[in-house]
């Protein structure tokens, strides 16, 4: 039976101040430093020391500035080193973060593949409603992983495009669906008095129109966002996929500039 079109439209979008790798870096580059001028300070004092003790002439003296200055270069030594191992860790969570936004952006377009798929089988208002929440999920998903915010201002560009293009879709579901849910219920009401009279033995019945898609679907296919988004070479050539090839270009770049794998 036909259905009331859910409320799909959230035109809600981040709300995040910050973007999250910025943020993360800016944590890292602000522990770093502090790690740093400490060791950096308490070096700094221990040479000093050590150095003002070693003008000194007695053995005892010379000894501590000698073991002084030995502990100031072990902690420059350790400075250098923790300071290293932060900024692999840095490096580790930005590939990481990269690396899953390229998995977001391969998981909304089979998600966006498989639902052009299944409307085109289905042939039904249902479908049409059914698919389309999974294009808003889709849309939800890119808009999470690279809104304005999350990354630079190019790859935000690219990934609008992408978001935009669904948006557009479930726009005109929402204008629309209405009348063709009306109509797929005068189709199965239509559709049930025709089986009956061939389960009544009224061969006849079964006729050409029975095997034709039905007129709801008819009212779907009439609407142009969604009859270039069902066409393949309209779609291949539409703003989402072209958009989803840069976008997912730029991101296998930014990841092998960094010497990571894919994974496609």
């Amino acid at each position: 039976m036909g259905r009331e079109a859910p409320n799909l439209i959230d035109t809600a979008g981040p709300t995040h101040l910050w973007p999250r790798l910025d943020l993360g870096i800016l944590g890292a580059v602000k522990s770093l430093g502090g790690i740093l001028v400490t060791l950096l300070t308490l070096a700094l004092v221990v040479a000093v020391v050590g150095i003002v003790l070693l003008t000194s002439q007695a053995g005892w003296r010379l000894e501590l500035s000698r073991w002084l200055l030995t502990l100031s270069v072990g902690l420059l030594t350790a400075g250098g080193i923790a300071g290293v191992f932060k900024v692999i860790d840095r490096q580790q969570a930005d590939r990481a973060e990269w690396r899953s936004k390229l998995a977001d952006l391969k998981a909304a377009q089979d998600a966006v593949q498989k639902s052009r798929l299944r409307m085109a089988a289905h042939q039904s208002a249902r479908s049409y409603s059914d698919e389309m929440a999974g294009l808003v999920t889709a849309r939800e998903t890119l808009r999470r992983a690279f809104g304005e915010g999350e990354v630079d201002a190019a790859t935000h560009a690219d990934a609008k495009a992408l978001w935009q293009y669904l948006e557009g879709l479930a726009i005109e579901y929402r204008d629309h669906y209405f009348e063709v849910s009306r109509q797929q219920r005068a189709d199965e009401a239509r559709l049930s008095m025709t089986l009956r009279a061939y389960a009544e033995g009224d061969d006849m019945a079964l006729t050409n129109e029975y095997f034709a898609p039905p007129k709801a679907y008819e009212m779907i296919q009439a609407l142009p966002l969604y009859a270039s988004f069902i066409d393949d070479d309209e779609f291949q050539a539409s703003e989402f996929m072209v958009g989803y090839k840069k976008l997912r270009h730029r991101l296998r770049t930014r990841l092998r500039v960094k010497g990571i794998a894919d994974g496609s």
